[in-house]
This record gives structure tokens, sequence and C-alpha cells, in this order.
């Protein structure tokens, strides 16, 4: 197995490697085609849905009663197993979503309070183009999941079968997309090749819970790869040990062992895994926006990789950068990366490092304040890591990193954070701007104050009148308060301009660094 980031993933152990290794990602996705795309948003029988609602099952128990729409076209709709009220494996929508979702998502699906036995499942294989898939050569699966509870074994996206690792575990089904139950709560691909052959790669990143990941997996044939909220966090060369890499096919005749009265044939499943023929590995949380493609996508073609978090806020009209506190919560972070591959719109010279600003620092000696990435420092990337400290942001709150920006309107940027609190790299969202008025001056008087508070207040949940869309997200919400709160009382001081969000951008991937003591 190849850890793709082996630096930081060692430095958040020891706090202090020197090194990140470089992996190039040059995976061919251009003739991707969604097989299947269950976003939750509607129920086929009922028509409509909305938060709460059960999903709908008129038949007996393990009929298939096509309910959750596969947007892809395809026709490969999802069935819940129970008769609705039956206080079994009965799912539910909820509006439990991620704020960072980039679909549009509005509901999520979950297992009904007080049932067990989640699980939603797909009639026999998987369909493109009216033929079933069979044998995948290429494929990438995708999901975002929130745990209530991060403990035990955990399938989000499986394949029922029984027999078909000869040459592993034989009681394992031939795919699993899961959360493990080891201890460690590490994220899992596990599939099995038409040779018979087990291939499983775990993550870096620890699932806590009451926390959204967005998840995928992808094998472009010789590489199997996993990410987790759009870093590429491991790999592993197939063809190491397979001539074969294709997945395995569904069994279509298969029915679960575990089922007396035989009613629960194979099939691709959310929510649930299998193993030694049983149903098992139940979902205890939510689940958002799977898909599954017939190639290997990039991370920038990924459904959803990234989560609301720290934002990289860029006013094109100045060229100054800032660091901003976008989410709900506290945040500390130690680490953070700043990249532009292409366009090499940074300015090494103009930036104000957190360390040439002695941010949180806590004595002169090495690690003991922020320092800089100096051998890796360039137009193309910026890098400062916080050895023996950290700093934390209150939602709404930013540090500013000087006129590091030197691009036009939009540009390649690209931008990941190292949190303290779950040791993950992290791929957050660049947001661009041209404003020069006041975080919070809704109403552009100068001041922040209480009525803008007002103009947030009547404008709440709106789309469409974004005048108090501070956080540049498309939508008033709980984001644009924290920025009206974390600057209320602020003036504008004469021909000074700060940086207010407008619109954002994408997320990341790993290379070469060598930590050095800062530039002073």
């Amino acid at each position: 197995m190849t850890i793709i980031k082996p630096s930081f993933a060692a430095w958040r152990a020891l706090r202090g490697a020197a090194a990140i290794a470089v992996l190039s990602l040059s995976v061919n996705a251009a003739f991707a085609v969604t097989i299947a795309h269950w976003d939750f948003e509607t129920d086929l029988i009922a028509g409509s849905a909305v938060s709460g609602q059960n999903v709908s099952h008129p038949s007996i128990n393990g009929a298939f009663d096509a309910a959750i729409p596969d947007i892809s076209g395809n026709g490969n709709d999802l069935s819940a197993f129970s008769i609705d009220g039956s206080g079994f494996a009965v799912m539910q929508f909820s509006d439990v979503v991620s704020p960072s979702n980039r679909t549009g998502s509005t509901l999520s699906i979950t297992g009904a309070p007080g049932d067990c036995c989640e699980v939603l499942n797909s009639q026999g294989d998987l369909d493109l183009g009216g033929s079933p898939v069979g044998a995948l050569a290429a494929w990438t699966i995708e999901a975002s999941v929130n745990f209530f509870d991060a403990g035990g074994w955990q399938t989000i996206v499986g394949k029922d079968g029984f027999g078909q690792a000869t040459n592993g575990d034989g009681n394992q089904a031939p795919l699993y997309f899961q959360k493990k139950g080891d201890g460690t709560e590490q994220f899992r691909i596990n599939y099995v090749d038409v040779l018979g052959n087990a291939h499983i790669l775990d993550s870096v990143t620890t699932a806590q819970a009451n926390k959204w990941y967005n998840l995928a997996a992808t094998n472009d044939g010789s590489t199997l790869r996993l990410y987790v909220n759009g870093i590429g966090e491991t790999s592993l060369d197939l063809t190491a040990t397979s001539a074969d890499t294709r997945m395995v096919a569904l069994d279509e005749s298969g029915f679960a062992g575990d089922d007396l009265t035989s009613d629960s044939p194979y099939a691709w499943t959310v929510a649930r895994g299998m193993y030694n023929d049983g149903h098992g590995d139940r979902v205890n949380g939510y689940i958002d926006d799977v898909r599954i493609s017939n190639a290997a996508l990039t991370v920038s073609e990924l459904l959803n990789n990234t989560i609301d978090s720290l934002s990289l806020v860029v006013n094109t009209a100045t060229g100054v950068v800032s660091i901003r506190n976008d989410s709900n919560d506290v945040l500390s972070f130690d680490y953070y990366r700043v990249d532009s591959p292409t366009n090499g719109d940074l300015s090494p010279g103009a930036w104000n490092s957190l360390s040439d600003q002695g941010v949180d620092s806590i004595g002169p000696n090495p690690g003991e304040s922020w320092d800089e990435a100096t051998n890796a420092i360039s137009v193309n990337r910026l890098v400062e890591e916080f050895l023996l400290g950290d700093t934390t942001l209150a939602p709404g709150h930013a540090v500013s990193l000087g006129n590091a920006y030197t691009g036009g309107v939009s540009s390649d940027l690209e931008f990941q954070v190292g949190f303290v609190a779950d040791g993950a790299l992290t791929g957050a969202k660049v947001v661009y701007t041209t404003a020069t008025g006041l975080p919070g001056d809704f109403n552009g008087n100068g001041s922040v104050d209480a009525a803008d508070y007002t103009i947030w207040r009547d404008n709440q949940g709106s789309e469409s009148n974004l005048a108090a869309d501070a956080s540049g997200n498309g939508r008033v919400d709980q984001a644009d308060y924290n920025i009206w709160a974390a600057n209320y009382g602020n003036t504008m001081p004469p021909s000074v301009a700060i940086p207010e969000p407008a619109a954002l951008a994408v997320a990341a991937l790993a290379c070469l660094v060598a930590f050095g003591r800062a530039r002073r």
C-alpha cells in the first residue's frame, strides 16, 4: 500500500516529520459514464419526499418496490425491504445534509427511529445502456456519510455474494465500501476481482460521530485509490497481486443464505453489507449522494470533494488572502497549504505568513511558532506548519496572509488544511471576491451593527436575495450570521479595502515539501 501523503500522516503522528513524498495521480476519466446516482430527494411511489417520511414499500417484506430513483437515467432504482410501519428495516428521508454539498441536496437517507436492519437494494445487477454492468474494469464509488455512532463495522455501499474470494476470505462479499469496526474506525474499500483476489485499502482518516465525510474509491484497472473529503489518502498497486483486476460480477442467481424464505436475492446495497452469506454491517447514520461510475474519476470530477470548514478567501481586486472559519464550530489548525499548480498566481514576497506575524507563537525555538516550508515556497505553493502549537478561529473569524495573490478574477488555487481535532488533511474551498466592503456590513453603511442583523434575519434561507450572503455560498444561512457576529462593531476606515466573499472554487492534491525555519 502506498500512502499518497505519508509526510502529513507521519508529521501528524510525530508533529515534526521532515518531508512529504511525491506521487502523481494522472487518471484519465474523460469517458466516464454514470452507472447509478441516488440523491434521495424523492420517493417514486409516494410522488415526493419530505423529512421524516418513510421510504415507500407497499409489498411484502423482501419484494422489490422501486422507490428511490436512479437519476442517471439507467433505471437502477432502489427498494426498501420492509412494509412501512413494520418496525424492521424501514428507511426514512431526513433533512440532515452536509452543509458543503455541491449537488444542492436537501434530503438524505437514514434508518427509521427505533428500527434495526437498515438497507436499500437494487434489483439484481446494475444496468448500463440496458445491459448488466457485469465485471467492471474501471470504476468510481462515491458517497457522503454521517454516523450517529462511529463504532462497529458499517457498510455504506456493498454488493452481495459468497465464495467468490477464492484467494482470500471465502466468506466475504464481492464489495464493501465501509467504515471499519476494528478499533481504528478507518474507511475501507475491499473488493474481489474476477480471479478471486481480494484487494483491500484503508484510509488514514479515522471516522468520528456526527461529522460528514465525502468518500470516494477509484480503480483505473491498475491502481486502487481512496479519497476522504477530496484528499487522496492512500493507493494500492493492483497489478502486483493480480493479472485481471476487474471487479467480479454480481451473481444474479444467488440468494442470501440467512433468509429462510429465499426472498432476498443478491443485489447492490446501500447501508448494508454481507458476510458469510448473511446480512449485516448496517449503517447507523445518514447517507447521501451515492454515485457509481464506470471510470476512475479525478478529484475535481467527484460530486462532493470538500467540507465546509476553513475557507481561503481571495480578494482578486486587492490581492489580499485570508483564512476564514465558515463553519459553526471553533476550529484549530496547525498546517495549511495553498497551491497554484499551473498559473503560478502566488507571491512569496508579499505573503505575510503566520510565521512573519508571530501568530500564536509560544517561544523562540523551532516548532514553537508557525514555520514556513522554506525550500518549497514558490509562485506555485505557500506552506506553513506549527509543530508544537496551533491557531484557533471562532466561527466567522479570519486571519490575513497579506497580498499573496497576483492572479485575475479567478485562478487555479487549491487549499488544504490540517486540523488538530481529527488529524486529517482536508481539502477546503477557495472563495474569490472583488468586494471592498466590510464583512458583515450588509447595508453598506460602513459599520457592522444591528441593522445588518435585521437584513440577515429577514432573508435567512433565501437563495435569491443575497445581500446578506457574506460567505458566498449562494444562500443566507448560519455561516453569514457567524461572519456578522465576528465583525459586530467594526467600522470601515477611510480608503481601506477589506475582503468579503462572493463565489467558490475547488480543493486539493499532494506533493514534496520540506519544512525549514521561517524567513524573517
